[in-house]
């Protein structure tokens, strides 16, 4: 029975991946630019968006509104298939200007 839930978890988990990926990349304006891979945790799996500084903005959205949208939709549809889902981006320290 866990053999079915882990893989029926792992579709999902792929699944949650391509859709936020089909979206990010219709936000952007670079979509070729835009990669989302996911690491799974002991109850958490880590999305992350991997895209240029250009379009960090862009995602990110007015006063971080579109980052924490598509944060709110990953989490729900996570929490409704039984785990826990964090949305970053990945190596978003280079885009910081100090």
């Amino acid at each position: 029975m866990s053999a079915a839930l882990s893989t029926s978890q792992a579709d999902v988990r792929e699944s949650l991946r391509s859709v936020l990926e089909s979206v990010v990349k219709k936000i952007v304006t670079t979509p070729e630019n835009i990669k989302v891979t996911y690491s799974v945790g002991e109850r958490t799996t880590i999305y992350q968006i991997e895209t240029v500084q250009s379009e960090y903005g862009r995602l990110v959205g007015s006063q971080g509104r579109m980052i924490n949208a598509l944060r709110t939709v990953i989490a729900g549809m996570a929490g409704t298939h039984g785990f826990r889902a964090i949305l970053n981006f990945k190596n978003d320290e280079k885009f910081h200007q100090f």
